[in-house]
């Protein structure tokens, strides 16, 4: 029997990314206990084939929903998305940064209560919910420096940031885990955030540096920030990146400055970053799970095996 498939996937960019658009959303509603979408196959530039789930489950009054995906070989890449509708608003937005390395299916199984995704989607007048979904190319690398990090976000001004978050990385000389962080600052719209989220209960300041990919300093921290009060450079001041539209985060745990690392710099395009675990997100003390604002015990992932038994990106 034939799986039936929802909506329409349009690629965007060959093998990255992709928009799906699911019509009549609101005809969802009332769903007595799950309702599970799948999308239409698509292939990864690497020549693999994966799919998505979007499950729609009662939960007293509300209706939460889910998102999966199931890539048929192990080896999940890093990769973001966002719900919306047509007009390019956005309801939510996440990052897996944390996906184990033998996983052919995981998830998040609340992203979003359906009442508040229905209100972008009713705003838009056309009752058709969008997921935009890209795999992404940021990479982190350490340095020569003990405790020193780089992040590298290629065509940095063409992501989403709502938040955006590095691949989870093991601090050298630590047993936690880190991710690296830039949000909107909710305090100043044209301000972003730079911050280290980590798995630790011991937080440990860190200085922070933006470069372009040729060692152009776009800002630099002048004393060490701690959590909870990481800095906020305006974003026009971040884009300045020349023609390969690079830019470059250092991040070191020791009490020095940043020394410049050209080389260093210029080599981690072609370096994957190592798998991460939890995380605890500096701006409000939880521990998460592959996304960035959303408690562990409302994310999961499902069964590794890889048995199909359930069935403004532009």
């Amino acid at each position: 029997m034939l799986k039936k498939r929802y909506g329409t996937v349009h690629e965007v960019e060959r093998g990255r990314q992709w928009r799906w658009e699911i019509p009549e959303w609101n005809k969802k509603r009332g769903i007595p206990n799950a309702k599970i979408m799948d999308s239409d196959l698509m292939t990864t530039s690497a020549g693999v084939d994966f799919h998505f789930h979007l499950v729609v489950e009662k939960e007293g009054m509300d209706e939460i929903v889910g998102f999966y995906i199931h890539h048929k070989k192990a080896g999940i890449p890093k990769y973001t998305y966002a719900l919306g509708s047509t007009k390019g608003r956005v309801a939510c937005q996440y990052t897996a940064h944390s996906v184990p390395a033998d996983c052919k299916r995981c998830g998040h199984r609340r992203i979003a209560n359906n009442r508040d995704l229905l209100q972008v989607i009713n705003d838009a007048q056309t009752d058709t919910c969008v997921l935009w979904f890209q795999l992404d190319e940021d990479v982190v690398q350490n340095t020569n420096n003990t405790g020193e990090l780089i992040w590298t976000i290629p065509r940095f001004s063409q992501i989403r940031i709502g938040p955006f978050y590095s691949k989870s990385f093991p601090r050298a000389g630590y047993s936690d885990m880190c991710a690296m962080k830039i949000k909107v600052d909710p305090n100043k719209r044209a301000n972003v955030i730079l911050s280290v989220s980590q798995t630790s209960r011991k937080r440990i300041p860190c200085w922070i540096k933006c470069c372009t990919l040729d060692g152009t300093v776009l800002f630099e921290s002048e004393t060490a920030f701690s959590p909870g009060r990481w800095p906020s450079i305006r974003y026009s001041q971040l884009t300045k990146l020349g023609r390969d539209g690079a830019l470059v985060v250092y991040v070191r745990y020791v009490k020095e400055k940043i020394k410049e690392e050209k080389a260093v710099v210029s080599s981690v395009a072609h370096i994957l970053p190592p798998p991460g675990e939890r995380f605890r997100d500096d701006a409000d003390g939880r521990f998460n799970l592959m996304v960035g604002d959303m408690e562990a015990d409302d994310i999961e992932f499902s069964d590794c095996s890889g048995d199909d038994t359930n069935a403004e990106y532009r």
